[in-house]
């Protein structure tokens, strides 16, 4: 595969209703809910590869460079799909979560000169899985 067949995926995640995490059991439930979230991630990005910062809240952004459009789908919906089969054992209360992304899609000679333009491009399409009931990715 040539460089120039190789993009650069910026997929924004986040939990969906967490607020209602944090309401309901606690902010120390949420703090187990936010690493068990992190750590299901990293479990699936490409080590020394993907990474993964925290935007904000229950926000998280994954960087997947050079990769192609299925593998960063792929990459998408592993986690989407650990996320949903995984449950966090909080005092004796089982908490379960789904997650929602979107994934921006760049080649390496689109890449904005603003960073903010990439992340709003990631939000909306993060925003449209909201919109067509959570749990699921959208490019």
């Amino acid at each position: 595969m040539s460089l120039s067949l190789l993009y650069v995926f910026l997929i924004f995640c986040d939990i969906d209703f967490f607020k209602k995490v944090n309401d309901t059991y606690g902010h120390r439930a949420g703090d187990l809910i936010l690493a068990s979230f992190t750590d299901l991630i990293q479990d699936q990005n490409r080590k020394d590869i993907d990474w993964l910062a925290r935007y904000g809240g229950e926000e998280f952004l994954i960087i997947s460079p050079e990769t192609t459009l299925s593998d960063a789908a792929a990459l998408a919906e592993r986690i989407r799909k650990a996320v949903a089969e995984h449950q966090v054992v909080y005092i004796d209360i089982t908490i379960g979560i789904t997650s929602s992304f979107g994934v921006c899609e760049l080649s390496h000679d689109q890449m904005p000169d603003n960073v903010w333009e990439l992340i709003k491009i990631a939000d909306k399409k993060l925003y449209e899985s909201k919109e067509n009931g959570r749990n699921r990715v959208t490019f």
